[in-house]
């Protein structure tokens, strides 16, 4: 009984180490500022990864890109809540723009390998620099979990876009409307 214990602990750790090494990681190359912002290179490295269309890399609130050079078969689209694998959960403010990259060049197996390297350009210089989330979605290329989804969420320094304090126009706001309130209910009562 012990020794079917053993292996089935050794099954489970083997599982879940192969279930982690099938991925999409990044890897900061550098940050520079230069005279639109900063430049950020990232460098996409694969582990028994296969892309399939639609496959991507969210940088979650990379701010606005303004300028890129991406590798072939990836598109750059922003949104205010980017694309997330369903199970994680990234810090992904709702004011500030996240950054995906999205494969669409089909069916290309990466295996484990030093993928290819991207440059966004940002607005914003390095006084702004921050560790920021990134989420990768590509499938398992080989092995008992082969052609099934990959997940990773992790972290890369990167900019993130400053926060412009409201000046308390949010607590402005929330006092007109209870007055409104107020005032409406005291028309209604009478």
């Amino acid at each position: 009984m012990k020794k079917i214990s053993s292996i089935i602990l050794a099954i489970s750790a083997l599982a879940s180490f192969s279930a982690s090494a099938n991925s999409i990681t990044l890897q900061l190359l550098s940050g520079v500022n230069n005279a639109g912002g900063s430049a950020w290179a990232y460098q996409m490295i694969f582990a028994n990864s296969d892309l399939e269309n639609g496959d991507f890399i969210t940088l979650h609130d990379f701010g606005p890109v303004t300028a890129q050079i991406l590798p072939a078969g990836w598109s750059l689209s922003q949104s205010l809540l980017g694309s997330t694998p369903s199970q994680l959960s990234p810090v992904d403010s709702a004011g500030v723009l996240n950054a995906t990259l999205t494969w669409g060049g089909g069916s290309a197996p990466q295996g484990t390998a030093v993928g290819p390297i991207f440059l966004l350009q940002s607005p914003y210089d390095l006084s702004n620099t921050d560790t920021i989330d990134y989420s990768t979605l590509d499938h398992v290329m080989a092995g008992l979990n082969a052609g099934d989804p990959s997940k990773v969420l992790s972290t890369v320094l990167g900019t993130r876009a400053p926060t412009v304090p409201d000046a308390g126009l949010t607590v402005g706001l929330l006092g007109s409307a209870l007055l409104a309130v107020e005032g409406l209910r005291r028309r209604l009562s009478k």
